[in-house]
């Protein structure tokens, strides 16, 4: 390419590239003319060689850029066969050069350096180690790279230099694109060892690249040790993060948790957030939450949130796509309904461009999974609802229990309707099979709707389904399932619903703890009686029979309760019978308001026995009331 077009090359976090080489771009076009001539002579390359080309191209960008497919190959066979003896400096250039190859044909080079780590005379220095782990970040995750690892981490203790802050920095960044695994681990926690080491003042571009490369990390001691470190050099006075290093810091959380050096972070980032000159753009801002979505709901957490929702309110927020929404909203997923959270949907709730997908869709109404009915919480389902009708892939089964669920506290309004309104005819048209988690996840996040056109399309979409699983339900799923019909009142599509779980109850061989029958009969309050329903009574009563525990006082109340419309059909008398000795097992007694839930739900019961042993049992816990 022309010489204009060459630019100093940054990293994905947008941060300068780790080299200070001061050589102009025209004589590494002349080190890439020479790799013409050899390549036309046959020339074998010298170590030297070999590292200065490749070196060379690295600066250039991209290998496949500035050669042609035969110089690629050329040097890709001068690097892999030759047989001289490499120095420190040799390798160090080679695999900084290895960013600038297609990964495949990198991690083959890389595999051919390996052989020469252990012939190395001396230490590693700072240098060349930053060059090594910043130039292996693109190859693919694998058996070399991790040998690759195992050999640095056994190598960088023996290395008598410190490292500065940007070593540090793009070191650490090189880890974001690998498997978190034993070789990762270790080091990783040579790397923090270094880091304390460190007396350098970082700056915010370091800090932010390491925090950037944590992204794939797992909590625990290594991770804890290196973000507690970095939240101190955060604090260190004249330390400053524009909006993209905030952006790239905070992507890198993902796995962060709940712990005191995370919390930490959180409460430095969130000051960080409000002092940061310029404004974030729409990717910065999903970058920043999405990064959160591994976080524990605590006031550091609610500070950041606080934070970018200030930020956003300085200035109106763009037009976001679907992925950039679904980031953003499934990010909050750990954050409980607050004034922040609701501040920040507030001004997130913009139009949405583009095409929707089923799957960034899924994950916007599962990230409102601890959100409460609002203004705020309406304005961004009003916003998602039309996306939902025009997405035209196939809804999975789990992207189908996810949306529901992520809807199951924002309350029954007009809103949260018009999206069930949406996906109703989605799981109607989807030929994906459900699998019992589906199933029972779908049906309980439908128990805080009251009855109506919405819920009932819900549960005609879902019957067949439920007919079509292959899978066994769990007891806690039956309870779970039919716990989730609370609301809705006898229907056809409430019976198709009831026909295709007395399968499954029958067929479950798990024994229900108290909880989970007390949850199934709960369900039934509204369902009148049917043969549906009756179906249904049946394998219940011998899961109460079955049932090893005895009522709580709570379960005792749920359970009788949920029998109020179910007739006195003689189901309905061995579903009482079996409950009788269970109520009376328990000692506990019964408050005022479960005794009248528990009579309430025997009006419409004849005398019999099943009845009068069922007031037997009740009468010793009554009397303590």
């Amino acid at each position: 390419p022309p010489a204009s077009s060459l630019q100093a090359k940054e990293s994905a976090a947008g941060i300068s590239d780790y080299t200070r080489s001061h050589r102009q771009p025209g004589a590494r076009l002349r080190s890439i003319e020479r790799v013409d001539a050899w390549c036309e002579a046959g020339t074998a390359m010298t170590p030297q060689d070999v590292a200065g080309v490749m070196f060379d191209i690295a600066k250039l960008r991209f290998a496949t850029a500035v050669l042609s497919k035969t110089q690629c190959k050329y040097v890709k066979e001068q690097v892999i066969n030759c047989e001289e003896s490499w120095p420190a400096d040799v390798i160090g250039r080679v695999c900084y050069g290895l960013q600038a190859w297609p990964p495949s044909e990198a991690t083959q080079i890389l595999g051919s350096v390996l052989p020469r780590l252990p012939a190395l005379a001396e230490p590693l220095t700072e240098k060349y180690v930053g060059m090594m782990l910043y130039g292996t970040r693109y190859c693919k995750d694998g058996p070399e790279i991790k040998s690759f690892f195992a050999h640095l981490a056994g190598e960088i203790p023996k290395c008598q230099e410190e490292f500065n802050g940007q070593t540090i920095g793009n070191a650490i960044y090189s880890l974001k694109g690998f498997v978190y695994c034993e070789k990762v681990q270790a080091l990783l926690a040579v790397l923090a060892r270094k880091l304390a080491e460190c007396v350098e003042t970082m700056k915010g571009q370091e800090i932010a690249n390491a925090l950037y490369g944590l992204q794939r990390c797992k909590d625990g001691h290594e991770l804890r040790t290196v973000i507690g470190i970095l939240a101190q050099r955060l604090k260190v006075p004249g330390t400053e993060l524009s909006t993209q290093e905030i952006a790239c810091a905070m992507f890198g959380l993902q796995s962060g948790g709940g712990s005191a050096e995370m919390r930490d972070l959180l409460g430095t980032l969130a000051e960080k957030i409000l002092v940061s000159k310029g404004e974030f753009n729409t990717q910065g801002v999903s970058n920043c939450l999405y990064g959160l979505n591994q976080c524990s709901d605590t006031a550091e957490l609610r500070q950041v949130i606080g934070a970018i929702a200030t930020k956003l309110q300085e200035s109106s927020v763009p037009p976001l796509h679907i992925q950039q929404m679904s980031m953003i909203l499934y990010g909050l997923r750990g954050c409980s309904d607050c004034d922040e959270l609701r501040s920040l949907l507030g001004a997130l709730a913009v139009p949405i461009v583009g095409d929707a997908d089923t799957q960034p869709l899924a994950n916007c109404l599962y990230g409102l999974q601890r959100c409460h009915d609002s203004p705020e919480v309406r304005a961004v389902l009003r916003v998602l609802q039309p996306c939902i009708i025009a997405a035209q892939q196939t809804w999975s089964g789990q992207n189908v229990s996810n949306a529901l669920y992520g809807i199951l506290r924002c309350g029954d309004s007009k809103e949260t309707r018009a999206i069930l309104g949406a996906l109703a005819p989605k799981i109607v048209e989807t030929s994906c099979d459900f699998s019992s988690q589906h199933i029972s996840m779908s049906l309980y996040s439908l128990n805080n709707y009251k009855d109506g056109p919405e819920l009932r399309a819900i549960l005609g979409a879902i019957a067949p389904k439920i007919a079509s699983c292959q899978e066994r339900l769990t007891a806690q799923s039956i309870g779970n399932s039919l716990y989730g019909l609370r609301g809705c009142s006898s229907c056809p599509e409430m019976r198709a619903v009831l026909q295709g779980l007395a399968v499954k109850i029958a067929e479950c061989e798990e024994q229900m703890t108290d909880v989970e029958i007390s949850n199934a009969l709960f369900g039934l309050r509204d369902c009148r009686d049917s043969p549906e329903l009756r179906a249904v009574l049946e394998p219940l009563a011998d899961k109460i029979r079955q049932c090893s525990g005895v009522l709580t006082s709570h379960s005792t109340a749920n359970a009788l309760s949920g029998l109020k419309e179910c007739g006195d059909s003689s189901t309905v008398c061995a579903v009482l019978g079996a409950l009788a000795p269970k109520i009376a097992g328990h000692t506990g007694v019964l408050k005022g308001y479960q005794i009248a839930k528990c009579l309430q739900g025997l009006r419409r019961c004849k005398d019999g026995p099943g009845l009068r042993a069922v007031l037997a049992a009740l009468m010793p816990r009554m009397e303590g009331c």
